[in-house]
């Protein structure tokens, strides 16, 4: 046998192979349809009616309010060992000034959201339009309590996060400048 005649049956039975693999595989599943009755309509869930969401997003910032409590407790232990760590830096004689401004900053933003922090606690406390388990009791008054605690969250973070930002902005910089790879190598003079 020629080496071409064999060459073409071992393509050809490769080619056989690979296609009854393929015919093997399904390319596209099909899924029976179930019965369609559009006379028994869904009944709403307790997110869908308009007691049941206020109750959820008051739920939710009742949980974010929580949240930032106890990021409010902890503030003040991680800006002072922030605090040591500059002043560490500064003892080894590194530049932290952009630092120390960023961590100014974050620290008066921090104690001016504590107190928006506090009248949104006056928000829950009285919970109005919700009674105790927060459940809708009044849905007008329910609506406004809600905005007005979304008002406050998103005041807490619109005071906060760029004094944040701004302090990530400084450790970034202060690292890229004091990195031990930032050495740059003095230009020799190659000889030719």
């Amino acid at each position: 046998m020629s080496t071409i005649t064999m060459w073409f049956r071992r393509t050809l039975l490769a080619g056989l192979v690979a296609a009854l693999g393929l015919v093997s595989v399904p390319l596209a599943n099909a899924y029976a349809l179930g019965q369609f009755d559009p006379g028994t309509p869904t009944a709403p869930t307790q997110t869908t009616t308009p007691t049941g969401r206020l109750q959820w997003a008051f739920s939710r910032e009742q949980t974010i309010y929580g949240k930032l409590g106890k990021l409010f407790d902890n503030a003040g232990t991680r800006i002072s060992k922030f605090q040591d760590l500059i002043n560490k830096a500064k003892a080894n004689g590194k530049d932290v000034s952009g630092l120390q401004s960023a961590l100014d900053a974050l620290s008066s933003a921090v104690s001016q959201a504590q107190s928006i922090y506090n009248d949104a606690q006056s928000l829950i406390n009285s919970h109005s339009g919700f009674d105790a388990s927060g459940n809708v009791t009044d849905q007008t008054a329910a609506l406004q309590t809600v905005r007005d605690l979304r008002g406050k969250l998103r005041e807490i973070r619109q005071t906060v996060l760029p004094p944040f930002r701004a302090l990530r902005q400084a450790i970034r910089a202060y690292r890229e400048a004091n990195s031990p790879n930032n050495v740059t190598p003095a230009p020799t003079q190659s000889g030719g």
